[in-house]
């Protein structure tokens, strides 16, 4: 049976689905012709927050085409003219459309070797009963807005989201062959990443993936402010009753956990200006606290050794405390084992610096990035283990939400990589 199209889409309209619905689309992406264009056009995400934490007008020195002139900018929210001016680079050449509707391979490997690949397309939007796709982290309104706003004004995706599910085998058997031509597209990131893109069309091999993802489901790993704001814009455009289109899907990356196993890394929480000791102080003697003698180093060895309990480890970059978490109490109740995070949030934290401080907790992703913010502010860290992707699946999957930045899973493609665009948005 031939990949239909057309019929995916009277299906997914109809109801009568199951499971994902990952559907081929003509991609964007930088000329290919351009050696090293891709690498110039391209912007991990540490960029994007770099820059648009930089004073304004700092965007414009990353030159004229980088995809951060379309993610940020000028004047901050006016998608509607990086529309344009995407569609001008389409129409002088500087970007290209694929020739035809394609799944994408999208294989990334990073500076220390580890390896992912997965597949890019047009994701169908829904709630978990009608997507099969299973958010597990708390998402902030205004950011959700804005990312709304991006999607309504360019009218286009800038970078998937990267979901992971249970693979059978043969879809992934489908990448891993398509890996053995030559790519369409490679660019090296600045942390050293090669990502790597292939074009997926042939009919037999975009049904063995259907038929493989419309009996699976997936959490996302990354993505969900973005994926709120897909699901909140496609609600919007059906209550003013917009034709379905573009606004019925989002651009993802789906990678087989199977196939491609990768654990994430915990997000930390730092504590600005409040001293590690006044923190034990109000801790004492609720809170069971162990003082770690030796190096950083060495406390992060316990912390790592006492991963099958619950506890942290309290650090100011000199001084350092493990802490259980069994008097923490989540902020809300449920069956079952809270996770460290949920107990950290919820109530250690609260308990040691108060509800105002604990609410302005910065959340930051790396050990070394967590004990410099900590100490550039007279605060602390609470440095944590990080989540089982078991622990994540099982948060979804029963309506969860953990606290945002829970999880981080380190390999993803940057903006601008394989892009998604209306086809029937004009340049106007």
């Amino acid at each position: 049976m031939l990949y239909d199209t057309a019929h995916a889409r009277r299906e997914a309209a109809s109801g009568n689905h199951s499971g994902l619905r990952l559907e081929p689309f003509q991609g964007v992406f930088r000329n290919p012709a351009d050696p090293g264009g891709a690498a110039r056009f391209i912007a991990t995400s540490t960029q994007v927050a770099r820059a648009a934490d930089a004073p304004s007008g700092a965007v414009a020195g990353h030159g004229l085409h980088q995809v951060l002139g379309l993610a940020l900018p000028s004047g901050g929210s006016d998608y509607v003219d990086s529309g344009r001016l995407m569609r001008s680079w389409l129409s002088s050449g500087f970007l290209l459309t694929g020739d035809r509707p394609a799944l994408y391979v999208h294989e990334e490997k990073s500076a220390d070797g580890k390896l992912q690949r997965g597949l890019i397309g047009a994701l169908r939007v829904g709630p978990p009963t009608t997507s099969a796709v299973y958010p597990h982290e708390d998402v902030l309104p205004h950011v959700v807005d804005r990312c709304r706003n991006m999607l309504r004004g360019l009218r286009a995706d800038l970078e998937p989201l990267t979901l992971r599910y249970h693979g059978e085998g043969a879809a992934s058997d489908v990448v891993d062959l398509t890996t053995e031509q030559p790519p369409l597209l490679e660019a090296a990131t600045e942390c050293g990443a090669l990502h790597r893109v292939w074009e997926l069309t042939a009919p037999d091999g975009l049904e063995t993936v259907r038929h493989e993802l419309a009996r699976s489901r997936a959490v996302i790993a990354d993505g969900h402010h973005r994926f709120s704001a897909q699901l909140a814009l496609r609600d919007l455009q059906r209550a003013a009753g917009e034709t379905p289109g573009f606004w019925e899907h989002g651009l993802a990356l789906l990678v087989d956990s199977r196939r491609y196993p990768l654990s994430p890394a915990a997000f930390h929480r730092v504590v600005h200006g409040v001293p590690l000791g006044a923190a034990v102080d109000r801790l004492l003697p609720d809170y069971p606290l162990e003082p770690c003698e030796g190096t950083l180093s060495d406390a992060l060895g316990l912390l790592a050794a006492r991963r099958s309990g619950s506890v942290a480890l309290l650090s100011d970059g000199d001084r350092h405390h493990l802490v259980g978490l069994a008097r923490a109490r989540p902020a809300t109740a449920y069956p079952g084992r809270p996770t460290d995070v949920e107990l950290i949030v919820g109530g250690l934290l609260p308990d040691a610096v108060g509800e105002a401080a604990a609410a302005n907790a910065a959340c930051v992703d790396s050990v070394p990035n967590a004990i410099a913010t900590a100490a550039a502010s007279g605060g602390f860290a609470v440095l944590l283990n990080p989540l089982d992707e078991s622990a994540i699946w099982a948060a979804a999957t029963d309506g969860r939400r953990l606290p945002k930045k829970s999880t981080n899973f380190p390999l993803k493609p940057p903006l601008g990589l394989v892009m998604r665009m209306d086809p029937h948005r004009s340049s106007s």
